[in-house]
């Protein structure tokens, strides 16, 4: 709540442990914790403004591309030095090490220790929030009535004049 770049947001929890060590991380950052269903696939931003959807935005995961020597962490921190080095937006989104990044490795029986091959892509968290720019794409074109209407709604509904709405 009230972060706008995910913080304290765990996805991928998948048992009562996973919960009782989501929940205070959560409840850290905003106050409190709120626990909602995770459907698979890439979130879709709608930008709304004055009424009107002026873009969505496909907002692909944070991932690391393996290079056959390092481990993931390693990548991690390779990805996080070249967006401070980009400068721009970029530098605004280093990869955090947190809890949603160490179950959405164990979602792929992968961990921080682990080798990935050469040229293997893999998802190091489950939320988009920390995505590179590179990883987002407009799908305005392909994105049925229906949706931008509710889009509008959702935004008129509590009183925004700009507004992101993200699907999932």
């Amino acid at each position: 709540q009230g972060t706008g770049a995910g913080y304290g947001v765990t996805t991928g929890v998948r048992s009562p442990r996973d919960l009782r060590r989501a929940v205070p991380w959560a409840a850290a950052i905003s106050g409190q914790a709120l626990v909602e269903r995770q459907h698979p696939g890439d979130v879709l931003r709608f930008l709304v403004l004055d009424g009107q959807v002026i873009d969505v935005v496909r907002r692909r995961r944070p991932a690391v591309t393996g290079d056959g020597r390092s481990t993931v962490s390693a990548l991690i921190l390779a990805e996080s030095r070249r967006r401070l080095s980009a400068g721009g937006y970029a530098a605004f989104t280093p990869l955090r090490v947190d809890l949603d990044c160490l179950l959405t490795l164990r979602s792929q029986r992968l961990s921080l220790d682990a080798v990935l091959p050469e040229g293997r892509r893999v998802e190091v968290k489950g939320v988009s929030n920390e995505n590179a720019p590179e990883d987002n794409s407009s799908v305005l074109d392909t994105v049925d009535e229906h949706l931008l209407a509710d889009a509008v709604t959702a935004a008129r509904c509590v009183g925004l004049t700009l507004a992101g709405v993200d699907v999932c």
